[in-house]
């Protein structure tokens, strides 16, 4: 490898570096005027190749990942949760909440539990 090739490789690793730090302070900013949890804004701003933790200074880390998205000095940090996803299969067809009616899958489903005295799932309460 040549001077000239080194020369690239070390210019396209600042822009690299300058561009990723520049959407770090863009996810801070969403960050704070939506109310979103940095890291959580982070993971879902930002692709994959950089540290996932965060500074204790409240800044992203702009260190490349070493271990399941994170550099050896957040290797042991909390990770964000995973959105909770309700299955919902059957709905209402009618404005809810009022009184039940014929021909709508989960009010069915409700007068069908109330007579077996079973316990309701939440979907079909929602």
């Amino acid at each position: 490898m040549g001077i000239p090739e080194k020369v690239t490789l070390l210019i396209e690793s600042e822009v690299e570096k300058q561009t990723h730090e520049r959407l770090c302070a863009m996810v801070e900013k969403v960050s704070k005027l939506y109310s979103v949890p940095l890291k959580i804004a982070r993971r879902d701003l930002l692709g994959d190749g950089y540290c996932m933790g965060v500074k204790r200074s409240g800044k992203l880390c702009t260190n490349k990942i070493v271990k399941d998205g994170y550099c050896l000095h957040h290797v042991n940090d909390s990770r964000p949760h995973k959105p909770i996803v309700i299955k919902d299969t059957v709905r209402h067809n009618h404005v809810y909440p009022s009184p039940l009616q014929e021909g709508c899958p989960a009010c069915a489903l409700l007068t069908k539990n109330r007579d077996n005295n079973e316990f309701r799932d939440l979907s079909t309460i929602m």
